[in-house]
């Protein structure tokens, strides 16, 4: 899955970003797979709210 981190710094703050996994798999029609990418995509939310 593309599950890709994006660090970068503007104005003097540090951003992240990632590219929703869930929203890009919606393209492929595999139910399984989008299911998994919901799943992964709570994961990163989370990781992202720890350190915000």
């Amino acid at each position: 899955l593309p599950c890709n981190v994006i660090v970068y710094e503007k104005g003097g703050r540090t951003v992240l970003s990632f590219i929703r996994p869930a929203v890009a798999m919606q393209m492929i029609d595999n139910a399984e797979l989008q299911k998994v990418s919901e799943e992964i995509e709570e994961k990163l939310k989370k990781a992202f709210d720890a350190v915000n």
